[in-house]
Parts: structure tokens; sequence; C-alpha cells
């Protein structure tokens, strides 16, 4: 069932990409947002990878329906940094200091999302309005929905608080109210 999530995630940033850049980096941005509920929720090794997933997609899209954009990055300085960023730490995982699968994932971590700057220089004004509204709407949702826990909390805790209060018998707040005035 885990192995769902990456599949989405990739899909849907492919997808994302294939309508337009700013819908991919939409989407990649919302897996981003929900990936560390849905890897609290479903432990496995398959929910670890979700978010490479839907970058993997995103970047795959951009080749495959972005390729004159892209083309026209990499001519311009922006694309000569970013691969000579790139080859720098691809160049240092060759050189056998430590085990290799350690490096690969140092590597991970250091090259995969350099694209995503080139994808950033890539956007248009259309693409840029698209990604503004979606995280607005998402942080915007979000925002609502801890507001709202927090009142039904409060809710509950006022529910709670109340009940008590009832659920003590008339001999029992008579006994309390004269133990305190007892004179001292």
């Amino acid at each position: 069932m885990t192995i769902l999530f990456p599949l989405i995630a990739f899909f849907g940033a492919l997808l994302g990409v294939r309508a337009a850049l700013g819908w991919g980096l939409a989407w990649t941005a919302a897996i981003g947002y929900v990936n560390g509920v849905i890897r609290a929720n479903y432990f496995g090794v398959f929910t670890t990878f979700m978010f490479d997933a839907a970058l993997l997609g995103l970047y795959l899209g951009a080749a495959l329906f972005h390729s004159g954009r892209i083309a026209r990055i990499l001519a311009r300085p922006l694309g000569y940094w970013c691969v000579a960023l790139a080859a720098w730490p691809v160049l240092l995982t060759l050189v056998p200091v430590n085990d290799y699968l350690v490096q690969a994932v140092a590597l991970r971590s250091t090259v995969w999302f350099l694209p995503a700057l080139l994808l950033g220089a890539m956007m248009s004004a259309d693409d840029l309005v698209v990604l503004r509204r979606v995280l607005a709407g998402s942080t915007c949702s979000r925002w609502l929905r801890g507001f709202t826990s927090t009142a039904t909390a409060s809710r509950r805790c006022t529910r709670k608080i109340r009940s008590r209060r009832s659920s003590t018998t008339p001999a029992t707040s008579a006994t309390v109210t004269a133990v305190s005035r007892r004179p001292s």
C-alpha cells in the first residue's frame, strides 16, 4: 500500500508539469507539505522516497515537455553554474573516502535540488501566479485548520470542566463550601 504514495507523487508532478510548469511545482510543494504527515502515519520504505519521487516527476516532466526552455536556461551563466555545482560533488563521490553507499546518500542531498534552481529561472509570469495561489491557499487552509482545531480543543476542555462541575453532588459542594467558610 505504501508504494502508492511515491507513485501518486511522481505521476501527479509529471502530469502537472505537462499542463504548466507552475502546476508541477505546486504539486511538488503540496507533496512536500504533506510528506511528514504521511511518513508519520504510514511507516515504510516507500514513503521515505515520496518527495524524491515528486521531484523526479517534476524534473522528468520539465525535460520532456519544456526542453526548449531548459536549453535556453542552460546556455546562460546560471546553467553553467548549475552544471559546475552538480559536477563537483559527483567528482568527489568517485574518491574512495567512505563506503560508496554513504557517499551516494551525501550526493543525493547535495545535488538533488539543484535542478529546481533552473526550474525557478524558467518560470513565466503565469507559472508564478499558479504557484503563488496554490501556496497561499495551502497556507490559509492550514491556518484555518489550526484555528478550528484550537477552537475545537478549547470547546472540549470547556465541556470537560462543565461536566466535572455538574457531576459533583450537592452534598459534596455543600461540604466544600462549609469547609472553605470555616473561621481560621
